[in-house]
C-alpha cells in the first residue's frame, strides 16, 4: 500500500496545500480528502483503477478541492463518500452560482455513499469511519488492505474514536495543527496529542498532519518535538511524500 501525500496543510495554502492524501492499494486510487492539494491528482490517477474519495467533513479546506474533478477525472468513474448528507452537501456547492457545471452534467459518472462503524468494502480494501471531537461534526476513517491498517484522523481534538481508528495502525495519519503552547478552541490537535493517541492505539508510525497554516519551520519543528517526546516514532507529512505501509 503507498500513501502520497498531496495537501499536508489546513485552513489555507501559504506554505503548503491543504488537506489530501493519495492512498494506492492493488485495484483502487483512495483518497483522503480533497483540499487543494486535489489539484496534483491529475498526475497521479490512472484510468484502469477504481477511484473513491473519502470527505473527512464540509469545511472548505476539505472540499474546495472537488471544483477540480472535473480537470482530474476525465473518462472515469468516481465514488464519493462521507458522513449523512454527503450527496446533498456535494451537489449544493458544485452548482451555480458556485461552480458553473452541476455533478449531473459532468462527463463522467459520480456516485455517492455514505460510510459508518460498520465500514465498506471498497474494491481490495475496506474502509470504516467514527465520528471526531470538531467544530462542526468531522469523521475519521480506518483502511484494513492486505493485513495492513492506516488511520486518517484529521481535525479533531483528543477523543477515544481517534485511538479506535487508530487501533494497531501500521500508519496512524493524525492532525497536529498547534504547538501545546499555540492550542486554541475549534477543535483541534497539537503534535502532543497526536502523539498520546497513537501510544494508545498501539500504532507503528505517527505522520503528522494538517499543519497550522501559518506554521514556519521553526513552528512546525517544535511540534515535532512534542510529539517525539511522546511517541518517537513519529514523522511529519510533508506535500509530496510518499510512504510505503
Amino acid at each position: 500500500m503507498e500513501v502520497k501525500f498531496l495537501g499536508t496543510r489546513g485552513w489555507y495554502p501559504k506554505y503548503g496545500q491543504t488537506a489530501c492524501v493519495l492512498v494506492r492499494t492493488g485495484k483502487a486510487d483512495i483518497i483522503f480528502d480533497v483540499g487543494t492539494g486535489a489539484a496534483m491528482l491529475k498526475d497521479e490517477l490512472r484510468l484502469d483503477r477504481e477511484t473513491h474519495i473519502f470527505i473527512s467533513h464540509f469545511h472548505l479546506d476539505h472540499t474546495v478541492g472537488l471544483c477540480f474533478l472535473l480537470g482530474v477525472f476525465k473518462g472515469k468513474k468516481l465514488k464519493i463518500w462521507g458522513q449523512r448528507g454527503v450527496e446533498r452537501v456535494v451537489r449544493g456547492l458544485l452548482r451555480p452560482p458556485y461552480f458553473p457545471v452541476p455533478v449531473e452534467k459532468w462527463p463522467f459518472e459520480v456516485e455517492f455513499g455514505e460510510i459508518g462503524e460498520a465500514g465498506e468494502l471498497i474494491s481490495d480494501a475496506r474502509v470504516s469511519a467514527r465520528p471526531l471531537e470538531h467544530s462542526n461534526h468531522s469523521i475519521g476513517f480506518r483502511l484494513e488492505y492486505e493485513g495492513k491498517v492506516l488511520a486518517y484522523v484529521t481535525d479533531t481534538d483528543k477523543c477515544a474514536n481517534a485511538v479506535r481508528l487508530g487501533h494497531g495502525a501500521d500508519l496512524l495519519i493524525h492532525e497536529a495543527t498547534y504547538t501545546e503552547k499555540g492550542k486554541g478552541r475549534g477543535g483541534h490537535s497539537t503534535g502532543k496529542i497526536a502523539a498520546e493517541v497513537a501510544r494508545a492505539a498501539g500504532a507503528k508510525k505517527l505522520a503528522l498532519f494538517h499543519l497550522d497554516a501559518e506554521a514556519d519551520a521553526k513552528y512546525i519543528a517544535r511540534i515535532l518535538a512534542e510529539a517525539k517526546k511522546e511517541f518517537p516514532n513519529s514523522v511529519l507529512a510533508k506535500d509530496g511524500m510518499r510512504l510505503i505501509v
